[in-house]
């Protein structure tokens, strides 16, 4: 049985849209096994394709860094990257990603934003 990296409760697996992903049903948090969450979000499909040729700016916060989250898939230490407004635990060893409660939802509004803005980003990186 999968358990929360945050309060240790037994997850639970739901539907969501088309994924089955597993759910706590007390901290709201939810991990998606790896290609998961890229199935259902064109954002993070973007984010796993983008590799830069260059060292890449430190912008997660400190307490981010300094927090221990453990893949509820295999027990590896998750490590925080930064997605828009947003700092997400993504396991190096299996790829899954562990959002806290909210995040999805914050993930929605920044995809969205982004494809309502998308004319005005074009023209900014000009």
């Amino acid at each position: 049985m999968r358990r929360c990296p945050n309060c240790a409760c037994d997850l639970v697996e739901v539907s969501y849209a088309t994924e089955q992903v597993d759910r706590c049903g007390a901290c709201r948090g939810v991990f998606f096994d790896a290609g998961e969450l890229e199935a259902l979000m064109s954002m993070m499909r973007l984010y796993a394709a983008a590799r830069l040729d260059e060292r890449e700016i430190p912008s997660v916060p400190e307490e981010e860094l300094e927090r221990k989250v453990t893949c509820p898939h295999d027990g590896a230490a998750m490590a925080p990257r930064q997605i828009g407004p947003l700092t997400i635990d993504v396991c190096g060893d299996c790829g899954g990603i562990w959002l806290d409660g909210g995040e999805l939802a914050a993930l929605r509004l920044a995809e969205k934003h982004i494809q309502d803005n998308l004319n005005l980003y074009i023209r900014l990186g000009q």
